[in-house]
C-alpha cells in the first residue's frame, strides 16, 4: 500500500486512564476525527516524554500526520502525589510538559501543528471537560 492511502489529519495523544476514555471519544467525534486520526495512549501522556514522542513521531512518519492533539488530565497517577489535584501548580506542570513536547515536535516537523489540552474532573471525580491550554 502506498503512503497516500494512510495519511491522516491528526494524532490524538492521551493518558490511558479509564476515567477519561468516554470524554475523549466524544471529543474526537465532535471534531469529526474518527477514521482520520491515530489514537495514542501512554500512561501520563506528556508526563512520559520519551514514550509519547516515539509514538507521535511514528504517527507522523507512517501516516503523514498533520496535527497533534495532546490531552493531559487532572489527578494523573503517573505524576504521583507531587501535584495537588485541581491546583494551579498541577495545571502549570501539565501545560509545561505539553509545551516541551510541542517544542520538540515543531522543531523536527515544522509543518505539524501541535495543540494542548487539559481534561478535568467534576466534584464527584467524573471526567467533565477538555480545555485548551496555552503552549
Amino acid at each position: 500500500m502506498s503512503k497516500e492511502n494512510h495519511e491522516i489529519s491528526a494524532a490524538v495523544a492521551t493518558c490511558m486512564d479509564f476515567r477519561f476514555q468516554k470524554l475523549i471519544a466524544d471529543w474526537i467525534e465532535e471534531r469529526s476525527l474518527y477514521g482520520d486520526h491515530d489514537r495514542i495512549a501512554v500512561a501520563g501522556a506528556a508526563g512520559d516524554r520519551d514514550a509519547l514522542l516515539s509514538q507521535i513521531k511514528l504517527s507522523i512518519k507512517l501516516h503523514g500526520t498533520k496535527g497533534v492533539h495532546i490531552i493531559n488530565h487532572q489527578n494523573c497517577g503517573k505524576y504521583g502525589n507531587s501535584l495537588v489535584s485541581g491546583s494551579r501548580a498541577e495545571l502549570e506542570k501539565h501545560t509545561s510538559d505539553i509545551s516541551e513536547i510541542k517544542e520538540i515536535i515543531t522543531h523536527e516537523y515544522p509543518e505539524v501543528t501541535v495543540l494542548g489540552y487539559f481534561a478535568t474532573l467534576d466534584e464527584d471525580g467524573k471526567a467533565n471537560s477538555i480545555n485548551p491550554v496555552e503552549i
